[in-house]
């Protein structure tokens, strides 16, 4: 009996509702139909971020459809994994302007309607890079995150790091490269540094200043040469990887520890630092062993999409310049070698970039190196050995041209007396022929 009676009420109560919806809504219908008029939204409705109170839904409709192709225009949603990045289409977006219209409530606020195909999602990862596991995606995580700005049709750039969206975490740490520098003897600062900064983290997207990362910790106190032999560790340990060399300096003189082309120096006196810039989306780290004489910097992260190669061109050597000085005190003849000189060096530093298939993709001019050539000195004495000459042959034709000089002269005089006649040009060839006498008489002798 009770159960019938409930059984009553709960009938007359849900056909009494079902009325009341009914009539409400097809009322209003009807109301419009007959009017021609359409009911507008209350005060406090948006969608999209739109105020549309007081709006018909012709209006609205029209304003949805704009707002969604406006936004289709303006956006722009980039992958990145690792080192690569992609543009997605805005296409992967699929709307629904008619639902979105259609679901509208009255005096609050509305987002457009949007889906995301799971099998489209996928293909776009691939799409970034045929390495990516779309199986370690979280697939849910990353289409929330995406519908989050097309929902409310928010303009801009919007990047999403595929690595964050792992299901296994990020943490591929491996070893990407090492570098040594040795010193001469044992260092006993380096092996302070090792001690006290055994390892140091070069952030993500964050740039990195030796200088001020050693002020920070407050252990700026290392000589230059010091300073020098960690930052070309540091340097030569980033160079093979997409790192940015924001700043470096090279010596007057490659130093005995570094090789040519891949000196870093650092002094705190001339303001000379080595600054690099992690690109990436995640940190990596530098760790430091000290060992003997040698220090040791290896690099650790998460691996690298591409493959960098360094290589090395147009190496030149020049011949340095001979300077002499002169110095009275020296004997005569003798030379002092005040320096030997050296030759000067050049070198060029490429980085090529070699994408997954193997193919290069990119090639930077990383560095030209050039160290300038030491002038050899050479100190020489004021006064040279004296030249010895034979002079006797000297003083013997001197003589024999002076005979002959005689003779030729008194010819001369004979044969003016003979002929008077003669006039100066016939002269001039007497007397050309005279000197030519003068010139072989001596010749014959010899």
């Amino acid at each position: 009996m009770k159960v019938s009676n409930f059984l009553k009420l709960f009938l007359t109560l849900l056909f009494s509702t079902a009325y009341i919806f009914c009539f409400t809504y097809f009322g209003t219908k009807a109301y419009e139909q007959y009017s021609g008029k359409e009911s507008l939204y209350a005060k406090g409705t948006e969608v999209v971020g739109t105020n549309i109170a007081g709006k018909s839904k012709k209006q609205v409709e029209n304003i949805i459809v704009k707002s969604i192709e406006s936004w289709q225009k303006n956006v722009s949603v980039t992958f990145t994994y690792k080192e690569k990045s992609y543009a997605v289409p805005n296409q992967i977006f699929e709307f629904d302007s008619h639902t979105t219209l259609r679901d509208i409530q009255s005096g609050k606020e509305n987002k457009a309607v949007v889906t995301i195909s799971e099998d489209s999602l996928r293909e776009h990862l691939l799409s970034t890079s045929l390495s990516i596991d779309t199986d370690n995606i979280n697939m849910n995580k990353l289409k929330t995150d995406l519908l989050a700005h097309a929902e409310s049709l928010e303009v801009g750039q919007y990047t999403y790091s595929l690595e964050q969206y792992r299901t296994n975490g990020i943490d591929d740490t491996v070893a990407i490269s090492k570098a040594t520098v040795t010193s001469l003897k044992v260092n006993k600062e380096l092996s302070d540094f090792v001690t006290k900064l055994p390892t140091i983290e070069l952030k993500e997207k964050a740039v990195f200043s030796l200088q001020d990362y050693l002020a920070d910790s407050g252990h700026n106190s290392y000589t230059d040469e010091t300073l020098s032999m960690i930052a070309t560790a540091i340097y030569n340990a980033i160079l093979p990887t997409n790192f940015t060399i924001v700043e470096r300096s090279i010596s007057e003189q490659l130093p005995y520890y570094a090789r040519l082309g891949y000196e870093a120096k650092v002094s705190t006196k001339s303001n000379k630092d080595l600054v690099v810039l992690n690109e990436n989306n995640t940190p990596y780290t530098l760790e430091f062993t000290y060992k003997g004489n040698s220090l040791s910097a290896v690099l650790r992260g998460n691996s690298f999409l591409y493959k960098y190669q360094i290589k090395e061109e147009k190496e030149q050597s020049f011949a340095p310049k001979t300077i002499i000085q002169f110095n009275p005190k020296l004997t005569t003849g003798q030379i002092v070698i005040k320096e030997e000189g050296k030759r000067g060096q050049l070198i060029q530093i490429y980085r090529e970039t070699y994408d997954e298939s193997g193919l290069r993709i990119h090639k930077e001019l990383v560095s030209e190196d050039f160290y300038a050539p030491i002038p050899k000195i050479e100190v020489h004495s004021l006064l040279v050995p004296p030249v010895t000459k034979e002079e006797e042959p000297v003083t013997e034709d001197k003589g024999q041209e002076g005979e002959k000089s005689k003779d030729t002269d008194e010819k001369d005089k004979e044969n003016q007396n003979t002929d008077n006649k003669n006039d100066d040009k016939q002269e001039k060839p007497n007397q050309d022929q005279t000197d030519e006498n003068k010139d072989k008489q001596p010749n014959k002798d010899n």
